[in-house]
């Protein structure tokens, strides 16, 4: 299960993110830290030339998820820092990033929310969000949580973005949501607190601190902690709402606090790391811990230690005593929290420069073996994790998977609500599934579009020609497959030519990049793609999904990836219209 927390901007900016709480952590961080692998985002002209990283990354098995200010979320293989895919979108990225159980990696904008494919990018849905968001989204295993500038709170369904229900608070919400055990704790400017059930959004019970809640909230147990505008740090039983204890702290509480058995810890705007027993509130020993530095996001490892993002560095102090651990040095100011991979021990984070950081111990470090995109145990891990409709259903019935601009297909659109507007058409790096034209938003709301790309009509099916229907069982030299790969592409047999393709480039497929335009589940759209792109050695590859025959279709072959970049920066405008993107032909070769 995922729970993801991301960031909140603080008054120099340096944004809330937080990890999965310390119970269910695997902690295998100790000092010294070495740096396994960083990826620097690029600089784009349509952002200014930003980079931050502003939201915690995600993963799961296989990928590492993050969203940069230069309006780009892309995928990395989590053990190598490679390129996996990368979404583009004219905006920052600077409201959030959440991953879900069997469902889509979302990322957020000021204003939208785009839900991708993990695998490979592609748009699933996208919805506006009118007033804008307030904080960046959250969420749980099956729910995401976005609240506006208005007040309301909105729990989205994360494989549709339908809407499942929707609170108004009497205040735009400032503190992070927490959801523990079904329930979502929530905070406003007024110093409200509220539990609300995950499943419909009724108030179970509400809470009035003396000032505005802008920290986040842990949950121990059924104590529920919280800091507040008035320099007090709370705890209420988070069953009843009802007050246990409050303690005063040196400045207003708006960082995370974080819980390990008995000790619960705060970061006050004095700049300082303030340890209180869970039980009563009272200080606990070392405390406090002067930190030169604000702080709003620090994470609990599971046997106490506590490491502490300070500018640039992250140190590591003893949860017992409050002493230090331990530094890592990074290479500019830490903006996200963080992601520790209980699999790998390996910890992910983001900075300011833009750097994407995977950092473990030394001797997990010295020991990690590259998961190349090109191994037999990954590519077996690339598999859909959401389809969005049967192979059986109706356009009217499902929204259909993303296609190409061509195919146009049909998106279902989300019930009408009053504070967000209807998903829209958005063309990006991945193809956008459209809504119907009555569920468009008014004139004013549309998303610039780029021009659709002509699609040739359809041409019959050509009779089946001598080529060989079972190449794996005639012995081919590359050249041979080669050759005859181009004769099925051209005759349109996608079936065999998928075959002969795998067979001619499978020896170079490690060292050798192309340009993909997409997966398409949809046979016409395939050959349509084929026949406007003639000009161009087309490779087919073909990739099953639930039963269903999907193909990537790419083009050229290059030597390097920067090779294939540049062919894309001097492509045809119709090539670049589809949004394609450079990968290694080891990512379609199985």
């Amino acid at each position: 299960m995922y729970y993801k927390y991301a960031i909140q901007v603080a008054v120099i900016l340096l944004l809330l993110p937080v990890s999965a709480p310390a119970d269910e952590q695997v902690n295998k961080i100790v000092f010294p830290l070495k740096e396994v692998w960083r990826y620097r985002v690029p600089e784009l002209e349509a952002t200014s030339g930003q980079r931050a990283i502003y939201s915690t990354p995600a993963a799961d098995g296989l990928r590492l998820y993050y969203a940069s200010a230069n309006g780009t979320c892309g995928a990395l293989f989590k053990r190598s820092g490679e390129i996996s895919w990368t979404f583009h979108f004219g905006e920052p990225f600077n409201k959030g990033l959440a991953l879900f159980d069997d469902g889509p990696v979302v990322a957020a904008t000021d204003f939208r929310l785009f839900a991708l494919d993990r695998e490979n990018g592609f748009v699933l849905w996208h919805r506006n969000i009118v007033s804008g968001l307030s904080i960046p989204i959250s969420g749980s295993a099956n729910s995401l949580l976005a609240c506006d500038n208005d007040g309301g709170i909105f729990c989205i369904e994360p494989a549709t973005g339908a809407i499942r229900w929707q609170f108004e608070t009497t205040a735009s919400v400032s503190a992070f949501p927490h959801i523990h055990q079904g329930r979502v704790f929530i905070g406003d400017r007024e110093g409200n607190v509220y539990c609300l059930d995950e499943s419909d959004g009724r108030e179970i019970w509400k809470f009035a601190a003396g000032g505005g809640i802008r920290s986040g909230f842990a949950v121990r147990e059924e104590w529920l902690f919280f800091g507040s505008d008035d320099n007090y740090l709370y705890s209420l039983d988070a069953g009843k709402g009802s007050l246990r204890w409050r303690t005063r702290t040196a400045g207003d509480v708006n960082g995370f606090p974080i819980c390990s058995e008995r000790t619960v810890f705060a970061t006050p705007s004095d700049r300082t790391l303030r340890a209180y027993r869970c039980s009563n509130g009272h200080a606990r020993e070392g405390s406090p811990l002067q930190l030169n530095a604000s702080v709003v996001s620090p994470l609990l490892l599971d046997f106490g230690q506590v490491v502490i993002p300070r500018r640039n560095e992250l140190v590591g102090v003893s949860g017992e005593n409050l002493r230090e651990t331990g530094k890592f040095t990074a290479p500019a100011d830490i903006t996200t929290g963080f992601f520790l991979d209980p699999e790998s021990g390996i910890l992910y984070f983001g900075c300011r420069s833009g750097e994407v950081m995977a950092i473990a111990p030394e001797a997990i470090a010295g020991a990690v073996v590259p998961l190349r995109d090109t191994a037999a145990a990954d590519r077996g891990s690339i598999t859909p994790t959401l389809e969005l409709i049967p192979p059986e259903s109706t356009p009217e019935e499902q929204p259909q998977v993303a296609q190409s601009p061509g195919e146009q297909a049909e998106a279902q659109p989300s019930p009408p609500e009053p504070e967000l507007a209807e998903e829209e058409t958005v063309q990006t790096t991945a193809p956008v599934a459209e809504d119907k034209p009555e569920t468009q938003p008014e004139p004013g709301q549309d998303l610039e579009l780029p021009t659709e790309v002509p699609v040739k009509v359809e041409q019959p099916e050509p009779e089946e020609s001598a080529l060989p229907t079972k190449p794996e069982e005639i012995p081919l030299s590359p050249g041979e497959a080669l050759e005859k790969a181009r004769e099925a592409t051209a005759s349109r047999q996608l079936e065999l030519a998928s075959k002969l393709w795998k067979t001619a480039l499978i020896a170079e497929a490690e060292i050798t990049y192309t340009v993909s335009i997409g997966l398409f589940c949809r046979r016409p759209a395939v050959l349509s793609l084929i026949s406007s792109l003639a000009e161009h050695e087309v490779m087919v590859f073909d990739r099953q999904r639930d039963g269903q025959t999907c193909y990537f279709v790419c083009i050229g072959r290059f030597d390097s990836r920067e090779e294939a970049e540049g062919f894309l920066e001097n492509c045809d405008d119709e090539i670049k219209r589809q949004n394609p993107a450079a990968y290694r032909l080891d990512s379609f070769i199985p």
